[in-house]
């Protein structure tokens, strides 16, 4: 068993998370017990131990980190419900909601939507994070200092 240590934003209906990490309206919040039950370099299946649903989590061959490292960043042993409790109330709110507002850190945006693709946003340590909405849509969250500026 693990958990996820972002929210997941997978495809409900095709029961299919990307590892592109679209922006889907079904949230499967951050620290939701998960089992991983197989993984191939090309997918993952993955139960979501409380809904008892299982996900295909589909790989991008985009994707610059391996796929451990990949899914390292997402599941791991511990909830990070503590480091969540310390963080101010505007990133608490984006990780409760699934969403990135104006004020909230580089950290509780990872929590909030996951990371941005790794060949759109090859650091995090770059002001301007590039995301997709879907397949056809992006959007960018900008950072000075750290602290979300804008989502556009």
């Amino acid at each position: 068993m693990v958990t996820a240590l972002t929210n997941l934003h997978p495809d409900a209906r095709r029961r299919t998370i990307y590892s592109l990490n679209y922006q889907l309206e079904q949230i499967i919040p951050v620290c939701t017990p998960m089992r991983i039950d197989r993984v191939s370099e090309r997918q993952a299946v993955i139960t979501d131990l409380n809904s008892n649903v299982r996900y295909e989590y589909v790989f991008d061959r985009h994707m610059r980190e391996n796929v451990q490292q990949h899914l390292d960043l997402y599941f791991g042993a511990q909830c990070p419900q503590s480091f969540i409790q310390n963080l101010s109330p505007i990133d608490q709110q984006g990780i409760r909601e699934g969403v990135v507002y104006p004020g909230m850190t580089k950290q509780g945006v990872v929590i909030a939507i996951g990371y941005p693709p790794s060949h759109e946003t090859p650091t995090l340590e770059q002001d301007v994070w590039k995301y997709w909405r879907n397949r056809w849509s992006t959007f960018q969250v900008t950072f000075a200092g750290g602290v979300v500026t804008g989502v556009q």
